[in-house]
């Protein structure tokens, strides 16, 4: 059910007036069965229940009220706006979660193993899948939604909102991604030996990376020669040579800019071009 925002606003007013005219209990039980009662009220067609004390399933959305309850039995006088806050909460991410998606906005990042790895873990194990794709060992194509509020990872629930298979997925993505982008050859002009190239920062330059037939145009400017490092999310750096000594300056520049940035994706990992792939340099 798609909840439109003036429900949102008129429900989340009206439990304003109500819970603030009631007395939240300060026992876990008692709090949990309040703020699940609160929920209700904006939840619509999603059904609320109660998985044990402090702990809400609002759909298929796992809430923990740990970190809420320990705040109101410090501070019980603010026990109310935190619930009512929470029900503000829970009916905008029903909004987006509920809104249909708008193909134009699928795109391409690249992320580490690791990071998704992380982000599976979240949804559970019997959690929707992420959709992403190998790009080579340790690196990931992950296809995520870019809307001006937030950058979400897609899941299998979005293919079926979607009505694509997953390679329609990421050849919508690849489209979208290179209509987002300037020509690589204005981007990225071609480097002599002793020069490293650098591109401006940006997800969607490192998400080109997902492509790699995009990059034949700068190999072939640099008589075949292509090296490139990703030491972050926005990051890309590249060469014209795989001489041992340009090899060991385009790494440790990777791995100083990944050690500084807050957002690191593989500053070990360099990657050779060659015959519209990459391969991983040892």
């Amino acid at each position: 059910m798609t909840l439109s925002r003036f429900f949102v606003t008129f429900i989340a007013a009206a439990l304003m007036a109500d819970v603030r005219a009631q007395s939240v209990p300060l026992d876990a039980a008692g709090y949990t069965d309040f703020v699940a009662a609160a929920a209700r009220r904006v939840s619509g067609d999603t059904v609320v229940t109660v998985k044990g004390p402090l702990r809400v399933a609002v759909g298929d959305l796992d809430v923990r009220l740990d970190r809420a309850f320990a705040h109101c039995s410090d501070k019980p006088a603010e026990c109310a706006a935190e619930v009512d806050q929470f029900a503000k909460a829970i009916g905008q991410v029903l909004k987006q979660k509920n809104a249909p998606l708008d193909p134009a906005t699928v795109q391409l990042v690249l992320r580490s193993d690791d990071y998704i790895k992380r982000a599976q873990a979240s949804f559970g194990t019997d959690g929707p899948t992420l959709q992403v794709r190998p790009l080579v060992p340790g690196l990931l194509v992950v296809a995520v939604l870019d809307t001006p509020r937030a950058i979400r990872p897609l899941d299998e629930r979005d293919l079926k909102k979607l009505n694509l298979q997953q390679d329609q997925l990421f050849a919508l993505g690849g489209v979208n991604l290179l209509a987002s982008l300037k020509p690589l050859s204005v981007v990225a002009p071609a480097v002599t030996a002793g020069q490293i190239g650098t591109i401006k920062p940006g997800f969607a330059e490192v998400g080109r990376v997902a492509l790699p037939l995009e990059w034949t145009v700068l190999a072939q400017a640099q008589h075949g020669e292509l090296v490139i490092a990703v030491p972050t999310t926005d990051q890309v750096l590249y060469i014209s040579e795989s001489t041992p000594a340009a090899i060991d300056a385009l790494r440790a520049l990777s791995r100083r800019l990944g050690s500084r940035s807050q957002n690191p994706l593989a500053p070990e990992t360099l990657l050779r071009w060659s015959d519209g792939q990459w391969k991983v340099v040892r």
